[in-house]
């Protein structure tokens, strides 16, 4: 018998704990060992031992001397035997690890293989001090002379426009000391998906953001570092979902909001891409100056949407794109 396996400690310390325990494949030999020991018994449920209530510090020192690290985890679990597992065992045993020095900004999973059970675990919270990131990145298209200050120099994002067709900044810069200098934009469009945001056609005075659905952070924390005065559009799929998602949009630090776009090009299409809907649309959710709109109308008569890349590729959209950036 392996006493470094975690899943035989689980259980041995299950049985310890809540004094009943069903047998498996890794506890068979030493529940039987046990047996014969004279310390549990079977219950009426198939497969299930009890621990015989006389004998509970007999067991605690035939574990205690294959297992000296006992005493901390039993102490650890016995307020919640239910939460024993292979991985509960291995993230108290990490628990105790004290973060080197000097690290501000930590990755999630890095936390989690640190001081929890793996990766992909639920981790305890970090030390105070230390910011948890995803480390995902904030897609755009920026405006025409748009420019970020920092750290004494200056990036023209024109030229990464120029080489790379659009700008990638990852989450922890958005946390950095630098600020938006040059020309400004009229107007900030955020973009649900991926398609529709790479096809959009590029207009000069717009900064285009991807916001992916409910994942819409970094841009909203990009969009926080413009002027307030810049009006803000969302486009999305023309369902309840995509309106409701821009309707939620909100920038943490000034509270500032986008109004869900719906184009007036998307009427072209009514007939050959609208698509049906399971269910009603929630009209109860949408505010009347959305509803009162000629497009929305007929969707929520219909019950259909449209998906909003096949927008992106009418010459109207883009016409009604340069309208609207030269009205702001």
């Amino acid at each position: 018998m392996n006493w470094d396996d975690d899943s035989v400690r689980a259980g041995a310390l299950r049985l310890l704990l809540t004094r009943r325990l069903t047998s498996t494949k890794a506890a068979a030999s030493w529940l039987l060992q046990l047996e014969q020991l004279g310390l549990i018994g079977p219950t009426r449920r198939s497969g299930e031992y009890q621990l015989h209530a006389e004998k509970v510090d007999v067991l605690r020192c035939y574990l205690l001397q294959r297992w000296p690290q006992l005493p901390e985890v039993e102490a650890a679990f016995s307020a919640n035997p239910q939460s024993i597992s292979t991985a509960a065992l291995r993230a108290q045993r990490r628990s105790s690890l004290i973060l080197p020095a000097g690290i501000s900004r930590l990755n999630r999973k890095t936390w989690a293989a640190w001081a929890g059970a793996h990766s992909k675990s639920g981790q305890r919270a970090p030390p105070e001090g230390v910011l948890l990131t995803t480390d995902e990145v904030l897609r755009l298209r920026p405006n025409a002379g748009l420019e970020m200050v920092g750290a004494g120099s200056r990036m023209e994002l024109d030229a990464c426009l120029a080489l790379l067709g659009e700008v990638s900044i990852p989450e922890r810069a958005l946390t950095g000391e630098w600020q938006l200098a040059g020309v400004m934009p009229r107007l900030i469009l955020t973009v649900e998906n991926l398609g529709a945001f790479v096809d959009f056609p590029l207009v000069p005075s717009v900064l285009m953001l991807q916001a992916p659905g409910w994942n819409a952070g970094l841009a909203t924390k990009f969009i926080a570092r413009l002027p307030d005065n810049i009006p803000w559009l969302h486009f999305a799929d023309l369902d309840p979902n995509g309106l409701r998602i821009g309707l939620s949009l909100r920038c943490a630090a000034d509270g500032r909001r986008p109004a869900p776009w719906i184009p007036r090009a998307a009427g072209t299409l009514l007939s050959t891409h609208a698509l049906p809907l399971p269910q009603p649309w929630p009209v109860q959710d949408l505010p009347a100056s959305l509803l009162s709109g000629p497009i929305l109308h007929e969707l929520v008569t219909s019950q259909r949407w449209i998906e909003h890349e096949s927008l992106v590729l009418l010459p109207e959209f883009a016409r009604e794109l340069y309208e609207l950036a030269s009205l702001a």
